[in-house]
């Protein structure tokens, strides 16, 4: 397969991506839990007909949300909206055979009303 990456402009279609699910990111070695290396964020890929892609962010401190938060909002359908700096995204193939993407960024930004806050 073709080594390239795709930007976050190519993801999402020019549109901020609505948030799904927020936790932490681990490292993991040979098949145990390691240290804390940031915040995987789970959004969805309205462009591509709802699909699921999470996003790792390296982070020292707490996610920009938790997930109660995130919960409520999506609850009485009040999506918060994230675009995310320094973002890439490469393809690969799973075990099963399937296209996925393995998407990294530098800062995950949360937007309001058309408005980062």
């Amino acid at each position: 397969m073709a080594n390239f990456t795709l930007t976050f402009q190519q993801i999402s279609g020019g549109l901020d991506l609505p948030l799904v699910k927020v936790s932490d990111w681990y490292e993991y070695q040979e098949g145990k839990r390691g240290k804390r290396l940031g915040t995987q964020y789970l959004t969805l890929r309205i462009a591509n007909g709802c699909e699921l892609l999470a996003v790792r962010v390296e982070d020292a401190e707490a996610p920009v949300i938790s997930q109660e938060e995130l919960d409520k909002h999506n609850t009485s359908m009040n999506f918060v909206l994230a675009r995310f700096e320094g973002f890439t995204a490469r393809p690969y193939v799973d075990r099963a055979g399937r296209m996925q993407l393995s998407a990294k960024a530098d800062r995950i930004v949360l937007v309001k009303d058309g408005a980062a806050k």
